[in-house]
């Protein structure tokens, strides 16, 4: 555990320190989706924001929610839930007729 020290008082040349606090932290490390492929890690934090919303793909998806060992959690608002949630539904419709052509071309020939 690591901790910063912070004065509450007015800047002084005096040497008081009876206004510090200490405010712990834990190091914590941050990596791309992409770079987290075949790792796995105790605990992940997932922050999907509206700008990165749209580049959120089924597979990025799965990517990050399968890396948690133990803890996963997932911050986003409503709003970018609902589209990344949407998205998905659009892509496995998406696939879905794309299988079905695949397979009318395989059966006609």
């Amino acid at each position: 555990m690591i901790g910063f020290s912070i004065l509450n008082t007015i800047n002084t040349d005096n040497d008081d320190l009876s206004g510090l606090n200490e405010i712990p932290f834990t190091v914590s490390y941050v990596t791309s989706i992409h770079r987290a492929q075949g790792l796995e890690y105790k605990n992940v934090k997932l922050v999907i924001t509206d700008d990165d919303k749209t580049n959120m793909t089924h597979d990025i998806f799965y990517t990050a929610i399968t890396r948690a060992k133990e803890n996963l959690e997932i911050f986003w608002n409503a709003e970018t839930q609902k589209f990344v949630i949407d998205n998905f539904e659009e892509q496995t419709q998406k696939w879905n007729k794309e299988i079905a052509l695949i397979n009318a071309i395989k059966n006609n020939k």
